[in-house]
């Protein structure tokens, strides 16, 4: 076996806050710690409108949106001679349709590449499908996490065995903390903290396990709140968020009225009250909610 002297992992990177972002950097730093002279360095995917204060382990970043940044990374990659490149897939974390926007590097690397598949869909669109096909056909190796993940590959996808590999997941070592601390240390208080990805939804089997976050009493207006919230901070439209809301909240109205008589008579059309003014209040707001304000047109 060859030992090699540079690798590069494609992905996020710290300080971008993300799943993919911490996962990346600490294969990055491992693989940089196990020999003096191995040379790693991650190139980033940069999401839209944002920029991050980059450590030095960044070679070169990718704002996800632009195509020629791609092919720059491409001739990035060639020109430094490494020789092998790692590809940390995930969904939304690559431009274009289904993220294709990623083939253009791939198809013009010249040493071999081996893909990180961090969610492989049950059914997917075919576009999807199309994507992860092509990324497979031009890795030498696509690992993924576990045994349901090579059946998916093999399956759904038709990627040949001697092709896959599955390297269990892992995070590095952390001493334990009780919830109820960490909850503090980060100002939740006695709250519930819910951790939920709906990528795995196919995986779930057991029945008293929630398939969708709207099951878990709660989360759903915390889950359409946060949806709101971060369209905004990304200058994305609002007006799907509010009317999901509204949408909501006229359930809330039905479910309300078909248990009125059943509700504590002091507090019945008080509860009434309110689903009705956040129903009416959205049915008011989500029309206007991403028109430009009087006299901004041509500013």
């Amino acid at each position: 076996m060859v030992a090699l002297n540079r690798v590069a992992f494609i992905g996020n990177s710290l300080p971008r806050r993300c799943g993919i972002a911490t996962f990346t950097t600490d294969l990055q730093h491992a693989v940089a710690a196990s020999r003096a002279d191995l040379e790693a360095v991650i190139v980033a995917m940069t999401d839209h409108g944002q920029t991050y204060d980059y450590p030095s382990s960044v070679g070169f970043q990718i704002n996800d949106d632009r195509p020629e940044d791609y092919i720059r990374a491409a001739e990035f990659l060639n020109g430094g001679q490494f020789e092998v490149v790692s590809l940390q897939h995930e969904f939304g974390i690559f431009g274009g349709e289904a993220g294709s926007h990623i083939l253009a590097l791939l198809s013009r690397l010249t040493m071999p590449v081996v893909t990180t598949l961090h969610t492989v869909l049950f059914e997917p669109r075919k576009v999807q499908r199309d994507v992860i096909v092509r990324i497979a056909e031009a890795s030498a190796k696509v690992v993924v996490m576990a045994e349901k993940g090579r059946e998916l590959l093999r399956t759904v996808y038709q990627v040949a065995d001697e092709k896959i590999e599955i390297i269990p997941h892992g995070i590095p070592e952390f001493a334990f903390v009780e919830p109820d601390q960490a909850k503090a240390k980060l100002g939740f208080g006695n709250r519930a903290v819910i951790l939920y990805d709906a990528a795995y939804e196919a995986y779930i089997t057991d029945p008293n396990v929630p398939h969708s976050i709207f099951e878990i009493p709660g989360a759903r207006d915390v889950a359409l709140g946060a949806g709101a919230l971060l369209a905004l901070r990304h200058d994305a439209p609002v007006r799907g968020w509010v009317e999901a809301g509204g949408l909501a909240d006229a359930t809330d109205v039905v479910s309300v009225v078909l248990a009125f008589p059943r509700l504590p008579r002091t507090l019945r059309w008080m509860v009434l009250a309110v689903v009705l003014t956040a129903a009416a209040a959205a049915s008011l707001l989500a029309p206007g909610v991403d028109e430009p304000e009087k006299g901004a047109r041509g500013a």
